[in-house]
């Protein structure tokens, strides 16, 4: 019977021994959810991965859809009609500003202005306030707590050169944890996310809710429920 694993994962941080986890997520939202490490059992090595990686808008809280309805909203005011559920399907997984500059060039405006892109961040931090919610199964253990010190790491995409579908943000997130890419399984919601994960020599797991319109046929496995992925799973990647 699968056990919840994010509960599972936090039961067992107390005896942790080497493995590690990380959270990668948006400049504006990475100090607002959390995630807790994978670890050994006491006398006998329970995985064949060393780290866990996961992608947070999406796949551990809702910030994904609250960036695409305020992305949405601040596009509009130029004359750039888009919804946000265009928005998530067409760009998930991506760096904002990259979003953007494709976007203006698709309507013939350039570049976006830089007041653009801050107004964007500015309506992302205005519509997540008091609106951001743990995704079913993911964080149900924390409930009252707050657990940010369990991550290892946490880092964001401006961190890095280049966005997803490049590895980048998978790379460095390996380098900063002291482990190499095929000791890591990413969890990863977004076409864009599983095609870095996977250029960076990482197994994967796709979460792909029924709503999901994202192609992850590029993971070693895909779920609908994060309730599914279990210890068990992982020891078999």
């Amino acid at each position: 019977m699968p056990v919840d694993f994010f509960n599972d994962l936090y039961q067992r941080r107390a005896n942790r021994t080497s493995l590690s986890c990380a959270v990668a997520t948006s400049e504006e939202l990475v100090e607002t959810q959390n995630f807790a490490s994978l670890l050994h059992q006491r006398h006998c090595r329970i995985l064949l991965m060393d780290a866990v990686i996961v992608d947070m808008d999406g796949v551990i809280s809702n910030t994904e859809r609250l960036q695409c309805i305020a992305e949405s909203e601040v596009l509009s005011k130029y004359g750039i009609f888009i919804t946000a559920q265009d928005m998530v399907h067409r760009f998930s997984g991506m760096p904002g500003k990259k979003v953007w500059e494709i976007i203006f060039e698709e309507y013939g405006m350039g570049l976006p202005p830089e007041q653009a892109l801050r107004d964007a961040k500015s309506a992302i931090l205005k519509t997540s306030k008091n609106n951001i919610q743990a995704i079913t199964g993911s964080i149900s253990l924390i409930q009252a707590l707050n657990i940010a010190a369990l991550f290892d790491v946490i880092v964001s995409g401006t961190e890095v050169e280049n966005g997803k579908p490049a590895p980048d943000i998978f790379l460095f997130t390996a380098k900063k944890m002291k482990v190499t890419p095929d000791q890591c399984v990413v969890i990863e919601d977004a076409t864009s996310g599983v095609a870095a994960a996977k250029a960076a020599g990482m197994k994967c797991i796709g979460f792909k809710p029924k709503e999901s319109m994202q192609d992850l046929s590029m993971a070693d496995l895909v779920v609908t429920d994060l309730r599914d992925v279990h210890v068990d799973m992982l020891r078999s990647m």
